[in-house]
């Protein structure tokens, strides 16, 4: 059985974010063909179940400090960096990449996420120049959408792919009757998240508790900063950590994705989808996974557009299941666990 490490920034929290549930997704199922190693320079494990959870799918921990021993002691056939930011990490450390097939795994392009003149949202990241010339040191490309996936070969000349993060689709889908509130799901770690979150209660939550007074709208996400926490009151939660999400977006009457930074895929977006929940979303959140809008998600770039489509999935029962249906025929077809296993165990 030939080897293959993992290299990424920490521990994959699986039930905290889209990007660490990716990477354990991935690493089960790499660990079917491969003897899997993984490590991380990031030291600090919030909580020791999610190196069991590693352990028990026969996914080996190494200490970053060991990965140069590790490389010359054994023949490894196959590295995958989660981020750009990862080899840039260990290219500081250990001077050159591995000399073996290398992977990267981009989970989204960095350079294609319009961020606001702010001087603490710039200093980390990367110029695009400086996040091809990354790529380029690859042999594989991994994206999440098409899209990216294009641009990224176009740029580059690597061989890029497209590996979607699959999802469990319920056994049964729950109908109307008995739903209620708007929700939003998505960590409260990024600039992203936050920025949606408030431009919806600013903006567009406003104009729905007119046309639909009492509507609940429940924000559900990890490490919310204390400018989220403080726009909770009356009918807006904030929840925090959550151990699952299925709860929350699967009982809700209506999922949104008001981001207006964003690239990649939008888990959320396919979470909602695959659990009937009708999606409200950007355009930049839609682009994603390629949802058709009118049929599968309704989309809108402004508040006023944004509102209008809540309201009339509150108010008109057959939008309500047509975009229901749409949505979740859609995840079927195209974003299952099972999908995603095979084209990873073919890709790789």
């Amino acid at each position: 059985m030939k080897t293959l490490v993992m290299l990424a920034p920490n521990i994959p929290l699986f039930d905290t974010n889209a990007g660490d549930y990716r990477i354990y997704r991935m690493l089960k199922i790499l660990s079917e063909k491969y003897r899997v190693f993984f490590s991380c320079y990031r030291s600090h494990v919030p909580e020791i179940r999610y190196l069991d959870a590693l352990k028990k799918n026969g996914v080996r921990v190494l200490e970053w400090t060991d990965l140069k021993k590790f490389f010359v002691r054994e023949k490894v056939d196959t590295v995958i960096f989660e981020f750009c930011g990862t080899v840039i990490r260990f290219l500081r450390c250990f001077n050159r990449l591995p000399g073996c097939r290398r992977i990267i795994d981009s989970h989204r392009i960095g350079f294609l996420e319009k961020f606001p003149e702010r001087p603490d949202l710039k200093s980390s990241r990367l110029s695009r120049e400086e996040e091809l010339g990354v790529y380029k040191r690859a042999d594989i490309l991994l994206a999440v959408t098409d899209r990216e996936r294009d641009i990224i070969s176009r740029e580059t000349g690597v061989r890029s792919e497209t590996l979607i993060t699959g999802i469990n689709l319920p056994r049964k889908v729950r109908e109307r009757k008995g739903r209620k509130g708007i929700v939003f799901t998505g960590s409260m770690n990024n600039f992203q998240n936050q920025d949606a979150v408030i431009y919806f209660t600013e903006r567009i939550y406003p104009l729905i508790k007119e046309r639909v007074p009492g509507v609940e709208f429940t924000i559900v996400g990890n490490n919310p900063s204390e400018k989220v926490r403080g726009l909770e009151g009356g009918s807006l939660r904030v929840t925090g950590y959550v151990p699952d999400t299925e709860v929350y977006a699967s009982s809700a009457l209506i999922s949104v994705a008001p981001l207006r930074i964003c690239s990649g895929l939008q888990h959320k977006i396919i979470e909602a989808a695959a659990y009937g929940t009708p999606v409200v979303a950007t355009p930049a959140a839609a682009a994603g996974p390629g949802l058709i809008n009118g049929r599968e998600v309704l989309v809108s770039g402004d508040a006023e557009g944004f509102a209008s489509h809540i309201i009339s999935l509150y108010n008109e029962s057959e939008i309500w299941q047509k975009i229901s249906s749409g949505g979740y025929g859609k995840i079927k077809e195209n974003y299952t666990l099972e999908i995603m296993r095979e084209r990873l165990l073919e890709i790789v």
